[in-house]
Formats: C-alpha cells, sequence, structure tokens
C-alpha cells in the first residue's frame, strides 16, 4: 500500500466532496475483509500499512474521521500555498484510506480532495463541481460501481490527466486502463514518497511511463484479444435460433423439450442441431456443449 512519510504535526482537515443529496454508503462504513484477486487483502491490513503522521493522526481523532464519513455537505475548495493550479482528485472506494491519502498529500501543501458516489454518474458530478487536474484512480471500485475504465476517458474529456493508483495486479485489466487513456499505473504497494514524487512529475507535464512498457501492456492485451476472437469465430457462425439451440442444450435440454418450448415441430429441432453441429464441427451434442464450455461461449 501507499506508505505516508508526511512531515510535520497532524494532517490538515480533510475535505471530502459528495454528490447531492444522500451520503453515499460506501462512505458511511466499508466491513468488507474480502476482496477480489488482484485486490488488497482488507481494509484493516491497507490502512495499517499506510504509516506516517497522516496516519498516525487519522487514527487519534478516529471519532472525527468516522462522524465525517457521514457528511452530506460538500465543503467550498480551500487553495493551499505553494498551490500552482494543481488539484487532485482521490477515487477510491475505501473512505478511510482514501482520507489518509488526502491527508497526506495535504500535508505536503498540495490540493487535494476526495471524489466519492455510489454510481459512475455521481462520481463524474462530483468531478465536474471540483475540476479536479489529475486523478488518482483506483481500477476496482467495489460491488456498487464496479471497475472504473468508463470513467478514464469522461476524466481526460474533463481536462485531467488519470493515474491509476491500484492493488490490482491482472495485467489485461492494467492493459485496458492504459489503453483507455491512463497514462501509467501507480501499485498501491509502493510507498507514499514514490507516489508524491509521480504526482509532481504528472504536474510538471513528465512522462510516468516508459514507451516500451506502455507498448507491451498494450501488446499483450491486443493478442489475448486475437486468440479470444479466434476462440469464438466458429460460434459466430450460428445463426440466432442456433445459439438458442445449443443455449437449450448446454442447459441440459433434449430436443422434445426444445421443441415444445419454442413450438416448434421435434423435426425442425432436429434439423437445427444437426446445423449446429455441422457449423461447429462437433460428432454429437455433447461435443457441441463441450466445445461451447471450452470456449466460454454464452448466448449473450
Amino acid at each position: 500500500m501507499v506508505t505516508s512519510a508526511a512531515n510535520g504535526g497532524a494532517a490538515s482537515p480533510t475535505r471530502t466532496a459528495t454528490s447531492k443529496g444522500p451520503a453515499p454508503a460506501a462512505e458511511v462504513s466499508d466491513t468488507r475483509t474480502t476482496s477480489r484477486p488482484g485486490r488488497s487483502k482488507s481494509l484493516a491490513s491497507r490502512s495499517a500499512s499506510i504509516g506516517g503522521e497522516a496516519a498516525i493522526a487519522t487514527r487519534r481523532n478516529g471519532d472525527e474521521v468516522m462522524d465525517g464519513l457521514s457528511q452530506t455537505a460538500s465543503p467550498a475548495v480551500i487553495p493551499r500555498s505553494g498551490d500552482s493550479g494543481l488539484r487532485i482528485g482521490i477515487v477510491e472506494d475505501h473512505a478511510l484510506l482514501g482520507r489518509i491519502l488526502v491527508d497526506a498529500l495535504q500535508a505536503r501543501e498540495l490540493q487535494a480532495d476526495l471524489v466519492a458516489g455510489q454510481t459512475l454518474d455521481e462520481i463524474l458530478q462530483v468531478a465536474e463541481r471540483l475540476s479536479p487536474t489529475l486523478i488518482l484512480l483506483d481500477l476496482d471500485l467495489g460491488e456498487s460501481v464496479g471497475d472504473s475504465l468508463p470513467l478514464i476517458g469522461r476524466f481526460i474529456d474533463m481536462g485531467a490527466r488519470v493515474l491509476m493508483l491500484t492493488g490490482c495486479t491482472d495485467r489485461l485489466l492494467l492493459a485496458a486502463a492504459l489503453e483507455a487513456g491512463a497514462e501509467a499505473i501507480i501499485s498501491k504497494g509502493k510507498d507514499f514518497e514514490e507516489l508524491h514524487r509521480a504526482v509532481l512529475a504528472a504536474a510538471a507535464g513528465e512522462e510516468l511511463m516508459a514507451p516500451e512498457e506502455r507498448h507491451t501492456f498494450l501488446r499483450e492485451l491486443r493478442l489475448r484479444r486475437e486468440i479470444e476472437h479466434r476462440r469464438l469465430a466458429r460460434f459466430s457462425r450460428l445463426t440466432r435460433r442456433e445459439r438458442e439451440v445449443l443455449d437449450a442444450l448446454r442447459r441440459g435440454q433434449r430436443a422434445a423439450a426444445i421443441a415444445a418450448e419454442s413450438c416448434t415441430s421435434l423435426a425442425t429441432v432436429r434439423t437445427q442441431i444437426r446445423s449446429v453441429l455441422t457449423k461447429l464441427g462437433a460428432g454429437s451434442q455433447l461435443d457441441a456443449v463441450a466445445m461451447a464450455h471450452e470456449a466460454g461461449w454464452s448466448i449473450h
């Protein structure tokens, strides 16, 4: 996780921007201790690894922080000393972790705010109000929002540069983020000093990712797509009705049941099944179902 090395006294007060209306549920509490592959193990372990004075200040004032999680008001953006127009927006589904990052950045005289919401649209509304010039974006925003890939292009359209600050290790997802316009990937396992340097470099317009590394990610993504296209190509030859018949076979239905369900004659369904087998190059209905399973085929 990102480790704070903020100097000085207690971290500056944290300001959270939320969309209008009731406070997002994700900001009230987050007690999940399990996550999907590629995410950090738990909020507790992630917060504990932050360290530094910003994290200590947050723990010392735990009651104040938790009270702040339920606030719905959006304080005005307060310029900070040394601000040169850099406005950082942190999009992170774990509210406490996001606040610790905000505190640590503010302790370095940087203007930083949480950009929170229960949906993609709410997050975009908050971002439009704050007008950040740099977004630190988590890739996985939890069950209520999902992955953040659709946000990248929208943030760029607002004039913000996007850095992925994530614990995700899935190279294809990371490649998809780069393809969508993210400028670099920063692991949450890096310490705070490295994050701070990356923020300042981004503000200065510097390249944060070597072109060779970016090309490697994108090449892997293209190769995977080509493999998937070839694997599913034979299924693209099926007509809509043939796909419906194959799906029924995959669900364990026999020809008679398929005919009764679709109000079609048994002879017609058997003809359709033979057509499915011919196009897939399958020797039997069982072979066709096995091929669909191995290819990850779905009627949807």
